[in-house]
């Protein structure tokens, strides 16, 4: 059954050069049990996609400017501030990715963890809260026991804050996890443990994970199905193990290129995707993977691609897609250079800054 459904969903964010087009038109479902991921490049819209469906934007310089995201038939984008709170989680939770700027300085790891574990429950005695505090602590492999509870957040390294985010998001077993990049910080032992308790919240519990992440390292272990993201729009989604043995867009084909392999060869280098996205501010009329892509057609640069089905759960966003083929010889990956940078002022305008002319 489906627990998340989004459709059409468009962020704008206001800023003093303009208005920043962050996610334009995205339509996404997840099933309960399931975990989705959401990859692509750094300021693609994946972590302002992830506030928009926890409505945690920081309004009103960012804000929602249509579209639905329904949440066990209830739409979030209408719904009240009371209703937010009640579900916030208890219901939906959200590991961070900096926990740094998360976590209270002046309050202890037990303190907080204990806050969001009794929030909405009162009247709970004390060690029943401590046993479960401790259980969290294990569960994300965290030592010290009572004493780890009685630390501050300066005293912990990152990859540890990090856990304490973690088994922070766990307390109240939600039903739907927004991790934004988990298991930054953490090495590769504590990353495996992290993603195995992802995989049996899944199994054990039901519950919904969006996983979101550039790492495919991670998205190859834990995801059911995968949506990849480029200038505020999912231009691919597809279950995992068709993404990745069938890419059709060709910057997920490029992502997968550029990946390293343990399979590959020593002395093979990677297929680096050249260019960078466009800017934003004034995106472009049409594909906005097109400065960026060997395949471009006339077409692409006046007309924005729609999803079209092309499998079972598979759509993509593209005027001109891979065959299986192609995309295992990595020829979309293979980029054309991007254009300068479009100029924000215009060309030629004058520019004041705190006076002086630029």
């Amino acid at each position: 059954m489906t627990l998340l459904e989004v459709e059409d969903l468009t962020v704008r964010i206001d800023t003093e050069f303009g208005t920043v087009h962050a996610v334009n038109g995205i339509s996404l479902s997840v099933e309960r049990g399931e975990t989705l991921a959401i990859v692509g490049e750094s300021g693609c819209g994946k972590s302002i996609t992830g506030l928009s469906l926890a409505r945690l934007l920081p309004e009103p310089a960012a804000r929602i400017a249509g579209g639905t995201i329904r949440f066990e038939g209830i739409d979030l984008v209408t719904a009240s501030p009371r209703t937010l709170a009640d579900l916030r989680g208890r219901d939906v939770a959200m590991i961070f990715q900096d926990p740094m700027s998360t976590l209270n300085p002046v309050l202890t790891i037990g303190e907080q963890m204990a806050e969001a574990l009794l929030r909405g429950n009162y009247g709970v005695s004390i060690r029943p809260v401590r046993d479960r505090l401790l259980e969290l602590l294990d569960m994300v492999g965290l030592p010290g026991g009572e004493a780890m509870l009685r630390r501050y957040p300066h005293q912990l390294s990152g990859g540890m804050r990090q856990r304490v985010m973690i088994a922070m998001a766990l307390a109240q077993k939600p039903r739907l996890l927004i991790a934004d990049e988990p298991t930054t910080g953490l090495d590769v032992t504590v990353e495996a443990q992290i993603l195995d308790l992802v995989g049996r919240l899944t199994e054990e519990s039901e519950t919904a994970v969006i996983l979101i992440t550039h790492d495919l390292g991670v998205v190859a272990g834990v995801s059911r199905r995968v949506a990849v993201m480029y200038c505020g729009t999912v231009i691919e989604t597809a279950p995992t193990d068709t993404l990745f043995d069938a890419p059709m867009h060709p910057y997920t084909v490029g992502l997968l290129h550029a990946t390293p392999s343990i399979d590959a060869d020593a002395d093979e280098d990677l297929l680096a995707i050249e260019g960078v996205p466009p800017n934003q501010l004034r995106p472009p009329a049409g594909c906005p993977f097109a400065p960026r892509c060997a395949w471009r057609q006339e077409r692409c640069w006046v007309e924005v691609p729609q999803p079209r089905a092309v499998g079972e759960q598979h759509q993509v966003a593209c005027h001109n897609t891979a065959t299986r083929e192609e995309a295992q010889q990595g020829r979309p990956a293979r980029l054309a250079p991007a254009p300068p940078p479009p100029n924000l002022f215009g060309i030629g305008e004058v520019v004041t800054f705190r006076g002086v002319s630029t």
